[in-house]
């Protein structure tokens, strides 16, 4: 399968991502409209992102290249209206190709994802707080200059299955976006009308979570689990 995106074709997704990183190798980049690299990611946004829409809204005026909080490379857009906003060409890149409705669907469930992280982020920053110094449970890694991360055993995204089974009632499909474009710009929250759902995981939560230190390496190098929600009452 080919894609065409700003006139050019990719015959394969890698070389489409190779692309995209090619893009944004140099923080400060920018790319104006009617240029190659701008057509290329709002070709990509248009045809990839699950609400290709509500990201361009009153039109882009350029993407620019940023380096976040936590020292990542990535894509940002900046708009007529003059509101800035980033996107992820990686999952515009696996919805190439498939239903809408099945990308909408899995958008709904990495928003979630999402609100159920920012949600008990106080609880993570926490738990780093009472410890004294950070030691990876898994290596044994004690470096002072390491990234170590706040590690839930079992995963994360199990305890949220677990959690899911206690709920009574719809999941959560609508959330509200953090404010700004800092190293939470891609986050998203629970909304008002489902404060009940919120503070109800937050419980559980402080409940039955297990958290431990891992060093980057160690939690990066983890098996991943897919979130897959419950099924709809």
């Amino acid at each position: 399968m080919t894609y065409l995106l700003g006139g050019q074709v990719f015959r394969t997704k890698k070389a489409l991502v190779d692309h995209c990183k090619e893009l944004k190798r140099y923080v400060g980049t920018q790319y104006l409209e009617g240029t190659p690299g701008y057509m290329f990611i709002l070709d990509l946004i248009k045809q990839g992102h699950a609400t290709p829409e509500d990201k361009i809204r009153s039109g882009i005026r350029r993407f620019f290249i940023e380096e976040n909080y936590h020292k990542v490379t990535r894509i940002m857009l900046e708009r007529l209206d003059g509101s800035i906003d980033d996107f992820s060409y990686i999952n515009c890149k696996d919805n190439l190709g498939r239903p809408r409705d099945q990308v909408a669907s899995s958008r709904i469930r990495e928003k979630r994802l999402a609100a159920y992280r920012a949600s008990i982020d106080s609880q993570i920053q926490g738990f780093r707080r009472l410890l004294g110094g950070f030691t990876c449970m898994n290596c044994g890694a004690t470096h002072p200059d390491l990234e170590y991360h706040v590690d839930h055993d079992p995963d994360f995204v199990i305890l949220v299955h677990q959690f899911e089974k206690t709920w009574i009632g719809a999941l959560p499909e609508r959330f509200r976006d953090s404010v700004g474009h800092g190293y939470v710009s891609s986050v998203h929250a629970f909304i008002e009308s489902d404060l009940a759902f919120q503070q109800a995981w937050e419980q559980y939560h402080r409940d039955y979570a297990r958290l431990q230190i891992l060093c980057a390496a160690c939690n990066l190098s983890k098996p991943k689990v897919q979130y897959i929600p419950r099924d709809k009452d």
